[in-house]
């Protein structure tokens, strides 16, 4: 399958100091926005499930899961408290507003 730009959401949408939570077919991402930038990484969780979407994001763009207050970097995303653990994190970009990932 060769790589393609998908759209998730309006970048307008993104509530500030957490995320937006975006489905497209079976997969849940969470849409954050740092700074002057937009960063997305799989929702769920790898401890338990939670939907880090739901949770607090810092200045620096690391979020708390709600759930059970595990930290992820939505750069790089990495457990803060244990590199080997983490969720994938996708090229993104806005395009007309538009928050857009690149998959495949």
């Amino acid at each position: 399958m060769a790589s393609q730009w998908i759209v998730l959401c309006q970048v307008d949408e993104v509530p500030l100091g957490t995320g937006k939570y975006v489905v497209v077919g079976k997969h849940g991402y969470a849409v954050f926005v740092v700074g002057d930038e937009v960063r997305v990484i799989d929702d769920n969780c790898p401890h338990a499930g939670a939907s880090l979407s739901g949770g607090h994001l810092d200045e620096e763009g690391v979020v708390r899961c709600p759930m059970h207050n595990w930290y992820f970097d939505t750069c790089s995303g990495k457990c803060t408290d244990n590199e080997r653990i983490g969720v994938e994190t996708y090229e993104s970009r806005v395009v007309d507003g538009c928050v857009e990932i690149l998959v495949g």
